[in-house]
């Protein structure tokens, strides 16, 4: 389970987002719905990342990256990407390993 991988606090983070009831409606959302193919938020994201962890997604799966980037924003209780990107650019410790396991 990939909550395994993830550190202590993050992991009884997301165990407590799973078992909200009133996050089932993210959970039960599709990919396309949660993160819409072509945003300019993902790209900046993906480009903010590439510059701060020398990162290049090029051949990375986009639903892993995306799936990935879910959990995050779950964890970070935030809704668009466009606040996940303010998220990022405040807090660069966000860019850090977690994002890559959680």
């Amino acid at each position: 389970m990939w909550i395994s991988s993830c550190s202590g606090t993050d992991r009884q983070e997301l165990t407590r987002i799973a078992r909200s009831p009133a996050n089932a409606a993210l959970f039960s959302a599709t990919e396309e719905e949660f993160l819409p193919a072509g945003d300019d938020d993902l790209s900046k994201i993906y480009s903010l990342i590439k510059h701060h962890r020398g990162i290049d997604f090029t051949h990375y799966k986009q639903t892993t990256l995306k799936r990935r980037i879910q959990r995050r924003m779950l964890v970070r209780n935030v809704s668009t990407l466009k606040e996940y990107l303010r998220v990022l650019k405040t807090l660069p410790a966000e860019m850090g390993p977690s994002m890559m396991t959680c």
